[in-house]
């Protein structure tokens, strides 16, 4: 059976997080480590099997992140290889990167380098 896991640069998930109430930095490196670990081993497990797609690339080029995700789980493109104008256009693709960017400079930049150092 397929799967996809959709990751997220860490200090945008922080920013998630954060925005959540849990500001923990030590708690969030557990959970994001273990999380990325545990995806690290189900692709060497089952390589042909789990698909990793970066949500960063999801809101950048939507519809080659998503036409990639439909082949890999065996689905036909539902309008051949275009999406209908229901999708986002590029300049609200534009406003959701610029919100990506945004959330990224909103954690404090000691936090930033703290995480990005722990992860890297």
């Amino acid at each position: 059976m397929p799967a996809i896991v959709v990751t997220k640069d860490p200090v945008l998930l922080y920013a998630s997080w954060r925005k959540y109430g849990n500001s923990n930095t030590r708690d969030f490196i557990k959970y994001y480590r273990a999380r990325m670990e545990a995806t690290v081993q189900a692709q060497a497990a089952y390589p042909e099997r789990v698909l990793l797609v970066r949500y960063e690339d999801l809101v950048r080029d939507t519809e080659a992140t998503v036409m990639k995700m439909f082949r890999h789980l065996g689905f036909a493109p539902v309008y051949g290889d275009t999406f209908d104008n229901d999708w986002p256009t590029k300049v609200q693709g534009d406003a959701i990167v610029d919100d990506i960017d945004e959330r990224i400079a909103s954690v404090p930049r000691l936090y930033r380098r703290r995480i990005r150092a722990s992860l890297g």
